[in-house]
């Protein structure tokens, strides 16, 4: 907490205004096709968000750690993991054609497209980082998966752990552009 004082954060008594941060995440998932489909895991990133974020006074930055904690829980539903095709995540993301997928996987992509506006450019870079971590961990993690594999030495075990949570991604998002322009000033909690 001193260190959020000293850095200049306001601390609130609660957890920020929840209804501000439904309305705007409501307003971009009802153009989703799939919204019903995954309506728990926006429901999980709104509070997702709204707890552990709500020091942020950006509201469109919240807001797209709602949508990024939806679409990353959805996608580790194995279904809708392969559904989407995200075994090939990393590639359509270089070349360009996840922002064309009008499903899962293409919103994820345009919601890290969008991160830079909300985030420095180390959190940026961390978030994205993360997320493609995480698809990996997903590929020889998850026992629905062609490609997972048994851990044959603990080592392997915790690999595999440290590649399927994207906790750079959440620690970049406790730190918006709008609050903490000057990411020298915080980059050293990252580790």
């Amino acid at each position: 907490m001193q260190f959020l004082r000293r850095m200049g954060a306001v601390l609130r008594p609660s957890f920020g205004n929840i209804r501000d941060l439904e309305e705007r995440v409501n307003t971009i998932t009802k153009t989703w096709p799939f919204e019903n489909r995954i309506r728990p895991h926006i429901t999980t990133g709104v509070v997702m968000a709204n707890t552990m974020c709500a020091h942020l006074t950006d509201l469109d930055a919240r807001a797209a750690i709602a949508i990024y904690t939806a679409l990353i829980t959805a996608l580790d539903d194995p279904n809708i993991f392969h559904a989407s095709g995200a075994q090939d995540f990393a590639q359509r993301l270089c070349d360009g054609s996840a922002l064309q997928d009008d499903g899962v996987l293409g919103h994820m992509a345009k919601v890290l497209a969008d991160m830079g506006n909300h985030f420095p450019a180390f959190g940026t870079s961390a978030i994205i980082a993360a997320t493609l971590r995480w698809c990996n961990g997903e590929l020889i993690s998850n026992p629905a998966n062609p490609f997972c594999l048994r851990p044959l030495s603990k080592a392997f075990a915790d690999y595999q752990r440290s590649l399927t949570g994207v906790p750079e991604a959440y620690a970049a998002f406790g730190w918006c552009k709008k609050d903490f322009p000057v990411e020298t000033d915080y980059i050293h909690v990252f580790p």
